[in-house]
């Protein structure tokens, strides 16, 4: 997800953020923060999770055999590794966290000091970030599906260029299991 180096990392007060508060430089804060979160941490997540999709489209054969590479509907398993804040494999996933970084900001320290004032402008600059990056997500998934069901209607019509019927039938069961 290069939204994380791209927009996020780059803005001016990332610096604040992008490594985990230590006890050390921030007296109580592990007392006060259940659940911490910082961009070192989210950026890990991200590789963490890009992994395990990689592995789940490789070893599934029949996404191999779909023709274009369409991964906007991969079932992972469920494990420990998977689960935010370990890994983090979607949009919504990824703005849970980036919200959680900024919430903790707010939660900490007092007032409308600079860490909070900072914060704040991050986090609207990362809020318009992510919509955008989500919003491209969403088209990028109605596009998939718009060609994979044009590719169905077609083949539904006997327009599967010169292939029969029942191979016409296999392709269309093959993307339905995909989707």
């Amino acid at each position: 997800m290069p939204i994380i180096e791209n927009d996020i990392m780059s803005h001016k007060h990332a610096s604040l953020f992008s490594n985990p508060v230590r006890n050390k430089d921030a007296q109580g804060y592990s007392d006060m923060i259940r659940r911490p979160q910082d961009m070192k941490s989210i950026k890990a997540a991200i590789t963490a999770g890009g992994r395990a999709v990689h592995a789940a489209t490789a070893a599934d054969d029949s996404l191999a055999t779909a023709g274009p590479r369409d991964t906007s509907n991969v079932l992972l398993p469920v494990a420990e590794d998977l689960v935010p804040p370990r890994g983090i494999v979607n949009s919504a996933q990824l703005e849970r966290e980036v919200m959680r970084m900024f919430a903790n900001a707010v939660m900490f320290n007092p007032g409308e000091d600079d860490v909070v004032q900072d914060a704040r402008e991050m986090y609207e600059s990362a809020a318009v970030s992510i919509a955008n990056f989500r919003s491209a997500e969403r088209t990028a998934a109605a596009e998939a599906e718009r060609r994979r069901v044009e590719g169905s209607e077609g083949d539904e019509h006997g327009e599967d260029d010169g292939a029969s019927a029942t191979g016409a039938a296999e392709r269309s069961s093959k993307r339905r299991a995909i989707a």
